[in-house]
């Protein structure tokens, strides 16, 4: 009556494996029990999105692959529909995240390996650069401290690939103070007085 089809077996007047396709546009394919999306199945919207994977009463349940019509792809453990624990983001453009997620966002440390060879090892908060962390440019050159809201922010050592050493502080991204660490200072722990 809703629009809604289901092709496929039924065991007991309920859906057990097949083909429903709603009235949006969307369609499962896949396992059913006592009527609803459980078991292995793959989820395909209306505009083209895909998870693939796992299903438990008509939500996203345990590990899936999910397809964005943009290209982006995300490998990750779902509970009730929400993402939660470790899982692995490849987006369109090449970027890659493995580490911890809450929620669909980067939440607790991961890496995230930009296209342009750039790699950042750290923390992560509400899907930014929060916290401690390091970041490798493709150059060879790093930066190692703290970060909040995507920018470098507060106190860190950049080291050249000529291997000197400096001590930068930053505010909103942008360097404030640079002091060169010589060799004397490091051995002594004398950073701040250098």
């Amino acid at each position: 009556n809703n629009g809604d089809i289901y092709k496929g077996i039924f065991v007991d007047d309920k859906y057990t494996i097949g083909i429903y396709t709603y009235a949006n546009g969307d369609v499962y394919e896949g396992e059913f029990k006592d009527g609803l999306r459980s078991g292995k199945g793959i989820f395909t919207t209306a505009i083209g999105d895909k998870y693939e994977g796992y299903f438990r009463i008509n939500r996203k349940a345990g590990k899936g692959i999910h397809t964005y019509t943009n290209g982006d792809i995300f490998f990750q453990n779902f509970e009730a529909d929400q993402v939660d624990g470790q899982g692995i983001f490849i987006t369109h453009s090449g970027d890659r995240y493995v580490g911890s997620f809450r929620a669909l966002y980067k939440e607790g440390v991961g890496i995230y390996t930009y296209a342009n060879g750039d790699v950042y090892e750290g923390e992560f908060k509400g899907g930014l650069r929060s916290g401690k962390g390091k970041i490798t440019f493709l150059n060879g050159s790093t930066y190692e401290g703290m970060w909040a809201n995507n920018l470098m922010n507060g106190e860190g050592i950049f080291f050249k690939i000529n291997g000197e050493k400096f001590i930068h502080q930053y505010k909103n991204g942008k360097l404030v103070i640079e002091k060169k660490i010589n060799w004397y200072c490091v051995l002594n722990n004398f950073f701040s007085k250098c």
